[in-house]
């Protein structure tokens, strides 16, 4: 309620008074005492009702606190330098508290901890301690866990509240057992139920393992350290089987080599060891190839297990060839039967060889050793042959030479010699130029002399013409084709067209003796004249006339 009324102040006062407002009118009196002069004469009227803002003070105010009165908080009259803290007020409720009791609990008296000004019921939030509350502990109530009626520095391990629960438990006996006090290990705040996780220690559970109970590994009631290899838990297996036996065939106790946690049917893979399984290997039962009961050490050779197989073999008979043992050369893993390879050897075959048996070429029964030449196996060709006939004609025993392995008819190739076949030799026949059944030795043509001694037209031999058969005859074309103009006399005008034979032809002509005897193939036919006398005319004989037979007649 407003009211307004005239006082008389001093400004001092005037300003002494809190929550005024102080309307000012200027007066000349100030109607009571004097003022000092430096105020002026005023006169005020007050309006008392309060504008006080707590918000504005180091202390707002928030939830219930804004509803309460000012006596509530002011009841001894003093309203500036009042504490602000919670327990300056309510230390009435923390003294009287006892559900849970404060005082005795040592509680901290920072109200705000578990108090709000809009619930003065407890808001303790226990996450924002050092032991947040999870799974069913957000459900317990404070006495569950401090029933002790301590609050503060309390422990905050598992065991310190469960220990009761770590001694009692007898499936499996957590204490005999010698259980770790972790008991976050197997447990949960969620699920009291056992949660431990085999798989976050030393040996994870796999295979069949995962539905093994505790009970079967840990019988002994032994959980801590026990040791995590196969052997073990397996050594009774191990020493009690039979097939194979593991203990007298020296096995090793790593039994994770042949067996896994999902199947304890042997595993082994031969593939690891120093003796891969190939071809009909892979087949083969254990028994077959450790029959002796040995399984460790035994050798990986072919002849270890097939020595047998070696000398029992009879066709061809390997120990008595001197067969190499080691079989992977004839055989493979795949097929026992001969796979050897020839070509592998230093006489790889080729042509009608591959389709020969073994028998064909080795029907002494040595396999190894013998000689590579052609002629070690066609001696017998070689010294038969008649048609023509290699031995008496001295043919070189390099069967190669005129013959291969894909046809044994000759296929001697005259051009590899020192006289290749050009022109009409290449249709003749062997006999025709090897009638005599010699075929080493000389190339020149005059051999046979027949065609040279026995040409009339001209008559080679009386001429004189050289046996140099290739200077006017071809192997194309037996004709004679012999270049005058290579001579002393080179043909021109009628010569070129003249024959060589001569056609008789007399007439006089007066030539020097010189130039007579330049003339090729004349014959001088002396006159009957004193001083000649048949004699040869000497070369310094004067200007005659002679009758010249010429090789050919000249007409005029």
């Amino acid at each position: 309620m407003s009211r307004k009324w005239p006082i008389r102040w001093t400004p001092d006062n005037l300003r002494k008074l809190p929550f005024v407002r102080l309307q000012w009118y200027n007066r000349s009196r100030s109607r009571g005492r004097e003022l000092p002069d430096h105020v002026p004469d005023l006169s005020y009227d007050i309006n008392w009702s309060s504008t006080f803002n707590h918000n504005n003070t180091s202390f707002p105010l928030t939830g219930q606190h804004v509803q309460a009165t000012c006596n509530q908080c002011h009841s001894s009259g003093q309203y500036d330098g009042l504490p602000t803290t919670c327990v300056s007020c309510h230390l009435a409720d923390y003294n009287n508290t006892n559900e849970p009791d404060h005082q005795s609990a040592g509680f901290s008296n920072q109200c705000q901890t578990c108090h709000t000004t809009n619930n003065w019921d407890a808001n303790y939030n226990h996450n924002n301690t050092g032991f947040p509350l999870t799974g069913q502990h957000v459900q317990a109530t404070c006495n569950q866990c401090h029933s002790s009626g301590q609050y503060d520095g309390l422990p905050t391990t598992c065991v310190s509240c469960h220990l009761a629960d770590y001694n009692g438990t007898t499936d499996p006996d957590h204490e005999a057992a010698n259980f770790p006090t972790t008991c976050q290990t197997c447990h949960s705040t969620s699920n009291w139920s056992s949660t431990f996780n085999h798989n976050n220690t030393s040996f994870p559970l796999t295979g069949q393992h995962v539905q093994a109970s505790c009970n079967q590994c840990h019988a002994s009631g032994q959980y801590h350290g026990l040791p995590t290899t196969c052997v073990s838990c397996h050594v009774a297996d191990y020493n009690g089987t039979t097939d194979p036996d593991h203990e007298a065939a020296n096995f090793p106790t790593t039994c994770q080599t042949c067996h896994t946690t999902s199947n304890w049917e042997s595993v082994f893979n031969h593939n690891n060891s120093s003796f891969p399984l190939t071809g009909q290997h892979v087949q083969a039962t254990c028994n077959q190839c450790h029959a002796s009961g040995q399984y460790d050490g035994l050798p990986t050779t072919c002849v270890s297990c097939h020595i047998a197989d070696y000398n029992g073999t009879t066709d061809p008979d390997h120990e008595a060839a001197n067969f190499p043992t080691t079989c992977q050369t004839c055989h493979s893993t795949s097929n026992w039967s001969s796979t050897f390879n020839h070509n592998n050897s230093s006489f790889p075959l080729t042509g009608q060889h591959v389709q020969a048996s073994c028998n064909q070429c080795h029907s002494s029964g040595q396999y190894d050793g013998l000689p590579t030449t052609c002629v070690s196996c066609h001696l017998a060709d070689y010294n038969n042959t008649d048609e023509p006939d290699h031995q008496a004609a001295g043919f070189s025993n390099q069967c190669q030479t005129c013959h291969t392995t894909n046809n044994w008819d000759a296929n001697y190739n005259h051009n590899n010699t020192g006289f290749p076949l050009t022109g009409q030799h290449v249709q003749a026949t062997c006999n025709q130029c090897h009638a005599s059944g010699q075929y080493d030795g000389s190339t020149t043509c005059e051999l046979p002399p027949a065609d040279y001694n026995n040409t009339d037209e001209p008559d080679h031999q009386a001429a004189g013409f050289s046996n140099q058969c290739q200077t006017c005859h071809t192997t194309n074309n037996w004709d004679a084709n012999y270049n005058h103009n290579n001579t002393g006399f080179p043909l021109t005008g009628r010569h070129v067209q003249a024959t060589c034979n001569p056609v008789p032809c007399k007439w006089p002509i007066r030539w020097t003796p010189n130039n007579l005897r330049k003339l090729p193939f004349v014959r001088l036919q002396r006159d009957n004249r004193p001083g000649s006398r048949g004699r040869e005319l000497p070369h310094d004989m004067p200007d005659l006339s002679y009758d010249v037979e010429l090789g050919i007649c000249l007409q005029p």
